[in-house]
């Protein structure tokens, strides 16, 4: 399978999908594709130990330098930043993030990440935005 295949069968289409067993602390799609407008749903899962942990989402390329979005507070309320929900299920062990009405500028690197004590764990998402029937735009670090 050629590499552009391999890529492409990893792109995962809007909404939240679970994900089978963990193998970190905490994991979530590698990949998403939403179109102008949409409201991307991506779901963070996590080991139990952490229930009570504070979750959040953050983008930049560099896990160093990456800008946090919006948090919980280590319980299970909605938070609201912008068009950014944050929402935690500690029954469920995943927290969803919801960005609403997609643009241009929200294609990018970001992160599904816990708090910690040291080093916080974290899980790269990348998300392209499509602009039309088979146009997207694909952020790509430099």
């Amino acid at each position: 399978m050629s590499s552009f295949h391999q890529r492409k069968s990893r792109l995962h289409r809007v909404g939240c999908s679970s994900f089978a067993g963990l193998t970190s602390a905490v994991e979530g799609p590698s990949m998403l594709k939403a179109s102008l407008g949409e409201t991307l749903c991506v779901k963070c899962r996590y080991e139990k130990y952490y229930s009570n942990f504070v979750k959040y989402w953050c983008k930049g390329s560099d896990w160093k330098y990456c800008e946090e979005v919006i948090k919980t507070d280590s319980t299970e309320e909605e938070k609201r930043v912008g068009r950014t929900v944050i929402k935690d299920n500690q029954t469920q062990l995943e927290f969803t993030v919801k960005m609403e009405n997609i643009t241009m500028e929200d294609a990018g690197i970001y992160w599904c990440a816990i708090e910690k004590s040291f080093a916080d764990f974290k899980w790269e998402v990348n998300i392209t935005v499509t602009v039309g029937e088979g146009f997207f735009y694909i952020y790509q670090a430099l």
